[in-house]
């Protein structure tokens, strides 16, 4: 089963807003918060919330409760944060039916039956945008 992990800063959207949209570090720094990512995966879900924990964080900011539920992380994913910084991470199952219709690819996933070349092009697509 697919999984999107969506990673949003809702402070920094929040300071953004009430700047009336202003602010260019602002606005780069929540491009660089707000990630949408698919995997194919639990095992890589978690792997990826994981990452997404520790990013380029210090030591001393990582929260080893955070850690500790990306890897305890089970089927119907999850929401971790907000970590220190403000960010959350959202880990939601999903279908490659839907996974291949929020994206712009040539698979036609319409029968059910998706071959691993065809999960792997569905995942490109969608991870490109």
């Amino acid at each position: 089963m697919p999984y999107v992990i969506t990673t949003s800063n809702p402070t920094l959207r929040a300071a953004f807003d009430e700047a009336g949209g202003r602010g260019i570090d602002l606005a780069e720094r929540i491009d660089a918060a707000e990630s949408r990512t698919a995997v194919a995966t639990l095992d890589e879900a978690r792997q990826t919330t994981l990452g997404a924990v520790i990013g380029d964080r210090d030591y001393e900011d990582i929260r080893h409760v955070d850690v500790h539920a990306a890897h305890i992380m089970d089927e119907s994913g999850g929401t971790i944060g907000p970590l220190p910084d403000g960010t959350v991470i959202e880990v939601r199952p999903t279908s490659w039916l839907d996974l291949a219709a929020s994206c712009d690819t040539d698979v036609d996933a319409s029968d059910g039956y998706i071959t691993d070349d065809e999960q792997a092009d569905i995942l490109a697509a969608f991870n490109a945008r």
